[in-house]
């Protein structure tokens, strides 16, 4: 077993030929179990129970009465129908075994042969029992040691198929015939190549490759019907045109098979992509909606902070004017009364003038070039430490000051929000530090 799936391993494809090479173009078995056969036959057997009892024509030599050595050999020199010095061994020495074990036993039953070889080879069966006859190791009734497997499908039918209602049996071997008939036939191929003699290089390579194509080597043998004398080189052409055509088909099939396949799976990835897409767009609207809600609220706070900071800074402002008014009055009250004691009303009223209009003019310079500044520095610094309190940063970002007051940038982040003039309901979400809230 081991030495024929490796030689049908080592053959080109367009020269397999047998039950196993047949499998292999239909794809009943892969190429891979054939090989995992030949490096461990005893291994696949045991999973159906078979077990592999080795034995060479060396052994046993109380069996060897049954089957001479000089049998052996002359058996060798009558095995003509293989090819190759190893095949003929192996056939000589299956039948030489089935002998010995027989053990001298004869029997014209099949069944009760107890052992007996069951092949395809049209020619092997009959050399045997002939050569057993020859040398009087069996009678003319008896069953030879080598059994062609259709006189073995025929004696079945006999013993099973007759009168039973169910004919499967004989329904079976009628499409093991026909699909022995179809089977691959190493003369048709031989055949074909010797027929495109007359073609070119390169229509011999086309046909040396359509040979190495199961689909097409089917084709040649559905066309011949397993028969090599018809091929001729007035036919050849014809028959490579229609193993092409048969190659396309498949080839178009499977083509077809594959893009059917390919669009199949791009619609799918398609829809997955489209959920994922709405799912990410859903996702962008509800952070949006939840910037723009925080936005608002950020921009509703530093309304409120604009509007008490402005509150804060009138106040302080008139509070510094009415303090300077008070100062100057009491200054002027005091410059009045010191000079109404010397008694001259003219001198009085001139100083008073010239001394006001010179406060005026001080007030304006000092709050001009001190005040003014001063007070915008205060009112930013206030402003910013009640947005630090609360987490923002880009406070000057968002509002502008001018003529000591502040107001929300029309071209700012927060431009549109609505300015609210309380800020304990908006606070409270952002949790600022309790140490600085406003």
């Amino acid at each position: 077993m081991t030495r024929s799936a490796k030689g049908l391993l080592q053959r080109p494809q367009s020269e397999r030929t047998g039950p196993t090479a047949r499998a292999l173009q239909q794809n009943e078995v892969v190429e891979a179990f054939v090989r995992q056969v030949a490096t461990s036959p005893d291994g696949i057997l045991g999973r159906f129970g078979i077990r592999i009892n080795e034995q060479n024509l060396d052994q046993f030599p109380n069996e060897h009465k049954y089957f001479s050595d000089e049998l052996v050999k002359n058996l060798y020199s009558k095995i003509n129908c293989v090819e190759g010095g190893d095949a003929r061994w192996h056939d000589t020495s299956i039948a030489t075994l089935i002998m010995r074990k027989r053990a001298g036993f004869k029997t014209s039953d099949l069944f009760s042969a107890r052992h007996v070889l069951i092949t395809r080879n049209p020619f092997f069966g009959p050399v045997t029992r002939r050569f057993n006859l020859d040398n009087a190791l069996i009678n003319s009734d008896h069953v030879g040691p080598v059994v062609h497997h259709r006189d073995f499908a025929t004696s079945v039918w006999l013993r099973v198929g007759l009168g039973a209602s169910d004919q499967e049996v004989p329904r079976k071997f009628i499409l093991s015939a026909c699909q022995r008939v179809l089977s691959l036939n190493r003369s048709v191929v031989n055949k074909a190549r010797e027929s495109s003699r007359n073609m070119t290089d390169s229509q011999k390579q086309q046909l040396e490759l359509l040979l190495n194509e199961g689909r097409a080597v089917q084709v040649l043998m559905d066309k011949t019907l397993g028969a090599a004398h018809i091929i001729d080189s007035t036919n050849i052409d014809a028959l490579v045109s229609e193993m092409k055509n048969s190659l396309n088909e498949e080839l178009r099939a499977q083509t077809a098979a594959q893009i059917g396949a390919t669009k199949a799976e791009a619609r799918r990835k398609t829809i997955e992509l489209t959920k994922k897409i709405a799912e990410f767009e859903n996702r962008i609207a509800d952070e949006r909606e939840k910037s723009s809600a925080f936005e608002d609220k950020i921009s509703a706070i530093i309304g409120s902070l604009v509007h008490r900071s402005n509150i804060r800074s009138r106040k302080m402002r008139r509070l510094s004017y009415i303090v300077f008014f008070f100062m100057f009055l009491v200054s002027q009250i005091a410059s009045y009364s010191t000079n109404l004691l010397t008694g001259t009303d003219v001198v009085i009223l001139s100083i008073f003038g010239i001394t006001t209009a010179g406060l005026v003019q001080f007030i304006k310079t000092l709050r001009e070039r001190f005040l003014d500044p001063f007070w915008t520095k205060c009112d930013w610094r206030y402003l910013e430490g009640r947005a630090l309190d609360i987490g923002i940063d880009d406070i000057r970002d968002r509002v502008s000051y001018d003529n000591g007051m502040f107001s929300i940038q029309t071209n700012g982040p927060s431009a549109s929000a609505p300015v609210a003039h309380t800020a304990s309901d908006l606070l409270s979400p952002l949790n600022p530090p309790s140490s600085g809230a406003v």
